[in-house]
Order: structure tokens, then C-alpha cells, then sequence
């Protein structure tokens, strides 16, 4: 039976190669791979030595007629890939802490579970969480809000979306998190159904940030830890 703690780290070269298998061109948070610079008529031959390669770490099996079958947790990952009912990206940035540095994690949700692939290119780490979790939870994992009420008394602030972070004059030591959430996928393949902004710059100091649809600008809004979650649940509901 697989745990949550399991943990399958793939090249961006083998996980092309298992779109490729999949009859896509790649594979969701993959962003490069030598497949890029291949010509048409190698992939096929490349896709092939790359699923050797998970045949050889037991992530795949022949069986008695020599079809490739995945192990438990990659038929989950692929699964979740396949078939997935959510697709959330998550960009994370902590300037208080750990200025330049950037954070991307693509979970997907499927009937057999939840996949969180964390982007670290060119190595990619996947936690499989069992498909009786519940996947706001691994959502809220991620993003870590601190805890507390909100601070009341403040307004709503709007700015375009280019510079999520400075929507909101930062608190004194900089932004504790940044996080950017968008349903539906951001590598240009899927359709963007849904936008989700959390600043969070410790108790009291909470604000979601969403889509003003009528003009088409960001709404940055004070909040509580618990509407940060119940905001989180709205977003990883299938």
C-alpha cells in the first residue's frame, strides 16, 4: 500500500517520455528535455531508452506479452495525469526569508489520488497521497498561512496582476510568503479556469487576491486564516 511519504523523483528527459507514451507531447510542470532539440523521427527511439531507464528503478514491468506496465504509485502519477478531475499550480515565492527564490508545484487529482509534483527542474519530485485524502489539505500544506484573525479596518486595493506582491504595501520584514495559485494549469497546454493570490505577512497581516472580472484588474482583500482556508477548499473542490 503506498503512503503519503512516498516519493518518486523523475528527470524531465523520463517524464517526456511517459507523455510521449501517453500520445502527448509533455507531461504537465516539464518545461525542457532533450526531447526538444530531437528530430521528429528520434523520439520515438529517445521516449524508448528513457522508459528503459524506469524499467531498470522498477517504475516499470514487462509482462509475459513485453507490454510495459507502471508500478502502484507511477499508475497513480499517470493516472492523475491522464485523467486528473483538478489541476492546480502553485508558485511560491518568501521574501522575507528566501529573496529570488521560487517554489512551483503542480498537484493533480484524480479517482486514485492526489499527485503534488514538485518543479525543480531538470529533477522532479512527486508525493503520492492516498485517494481517501483530501486534496484542499495538501493545498494548504503548500501554502502554510499563518494563523490568526484578520485585521479588520482596512480597504480593498486593486492593481494589475503583474506584480502580484506589491498589491499591498509590504509589512515591516518583507512578505512571510507570496503565493500564486491558478486551477487549470499554466504551461500554456491547458485552459486557466480560476485565479488565487495569498499574501501573507504573518497574524493580521492575511489577504486574498482574486479576479475582478468586470475590469479585468486584481482585488486584494484583508481576511482571516479560516477564509484563507475555506478559500483554499473552493479551489481544490472537484
Amino acid at each position: 500500500m503506498m503512503r503519503e511519504t512516498d516519493v518518486i523523483p523523475l528527470t524531465g528527459d523520463e517524464l517526456t517520455a511517459i507523455a510521449y507514451g501517453l500520445g502527448a507531447e509533455a507531461f504537465p510542470g516539464a518545461r525542457s528535455s532533450c526531447f526538444d532539440a530531437a528530430d521528429p523521427e528520434l523520439r520515438p527511439m529517445l521516449a524508448h531508452g528513457f522508459l528503459m531507464s524506469l524499467v531498470a528503478r522498477g517504475l516499470l514491468t514487462p509482462d509475459p506479452d513485453g507490454v510495459l506496465q507502471p508500478s502502484d504509485e507511477l499508475a497513480v502519477l499517470i493516472g492523475a495525469v491522464a485523467s486528473h478531475r483538478v489541476h492546480l499550480s502553485v508558485e511560491q515565492r518568501m521574501p522575507a526569508t528566501h529573496p529570488g527564490s521560487i517554489l512551483r508545484w503542480e498537484i493533480m487529482t484524480a479517482e486514485a489520488g492526489t499527485v503534488r509534483h514538485l518543479v525543480d527542474d531538470p529533477i522532479h519530485f512527486f508525493a503520492i497521497d492516498p485517494a481517501d485524502g483530501d486534496p484542499a489539505s495538501v493545498v494548504a500544506d503548500l501554502v502554510d498561512r499563518s494563523a490568526g484573525p484578520g485585521a479588520p479596518g482596512r480597504t480593498r486595493r486593486r492593481a494589475d496582476r503583474s506584480r502580484l506582491d506589491e498589491i499591498v504595501p509590504a509589512p515591516d520584514g518583507g512578505w512571510r510568503r507570496v503565493t500564486r495559485l491558478t486551477r487549470g494549469g499554466t504551461d500554456g497546454r491547458a485552459r486557466i479556469d480560476g485565479f488565487l493570490g495569498i499574501l501573507d505577512g504573518g497574524p493580521g497581516q492575511l489577504w486574498l487576491v482574486h479576479d475582478d472580472t468586470v475590469d479585468e484588474t486584481l482585488v486584494a482583500v484583508p481576511v482571516s486564516a479560516d477564509e484563507v482556508d475555506a478559500a483554499l477548499r473552493a479551489a481544490a473542490a472537484g
